[in-house]
């Protein structure tokens, strides 16, 4: 909770009207990484500033998936997670960027 919670507050920073194209949700994205990737691997919303200080948000997919024994979250936490990384890729208006 406390992740996500982080994450909206960095939305709202980002100054994004998130106006424009279709909207994302958790389940295209799963299918958008899955495709790519093969697997359902987890995704994050990473920001970092660059050598100007200019801070830039990137779409990580990581290295764990959710077919993995070991993942560390249920299905429906895992469809959470997508759900609020969708959600942030919306407010920003960069969904048709992550489908490109």
């Amino acid at each position: 909770e406390d992740e996500v919670a982080r994450r909206s507050e960095g939305a709202e920073s980002s100054g994004s009207s998130g106006s424009g194209g279709q909207d994302m949700d958790g389940e295209e994205l799963r299918n958008l990484v899955v495709e790519k990737w093969g697997k359902p691997f987890d995704t994050r919303i990473q920001r970092r500033a660059n050598n100007i200080g200019v801070m830039k948000y990137y779409l990580q997919v990581m290295w764990k998936h959710l077919d993995q024994q070991s993942f560390h979250m249920t299905e429906q936490e895992y469809m959470d997670q997508l759900e609020a990384v969708a959600s942030l890729i919306n407010e920003w208006d960069v969904a048709d960027y992550v489908r490109a």
